[in-house]
């Protein structure tokens, strides 16, 4: 371990990846579209209940990415972020497909995190 930007931009690399993966890809794209939506908002002075919770939750996830000292291994560092991905995510799904759809895709994100639950309950991350 090195300590200097080279190191924090391989780590901010590497925990991003990782915890892309770990939430899963599709609903963490859902989630970057719900992102922008509450940005556009905040840039134009119109932002909704939600946008202060993504505000706080970037901010949070900007600090852990910069101020963290951890290569690896987020998946269940940052487990604790899963369900505001997810519940943004879901926003996301309700703008974005049909009654029909939004319901089928909303019950894959919630068993999803179903998932993200029971691997935080049962994983044995000592042994």
């Amino acid at each position: 371990f090195t300590p200097g930007i080279e190191q924090v931009l391989k780590a901010v690399w590497l925990n991003n990846a990782e915890f892309a993966s770990f939430v899963g890809f599709p609903v963490i794209f859902l989630f970057l579209s719900k992102v922008f939506i509450s940005l556009k908002r905040w840039i134009k002075w119109q932002p909704k209940a939600s946008d202060g919770l993504m505000l706080a939750l970037l901010m949070t996830y900007a600090a852990l990415n910069l101020m963290g000292q951890t290569s690896g291994e987020v998946q269940r560092l940052w487990l604790f972020l899963t369900p505001l991905v997810v519940m943004f995510a879901c926003q996301a799904v309700a703008r974005v497909f049909s009654q029909q759809k939004r319901g089928i895709i909303e019950l894959v994100m919630e068993l999803q995190l179903i998932t993200a639950l029971l691997l935080m309950r049962f994983q044995d991350f000592y042994g």
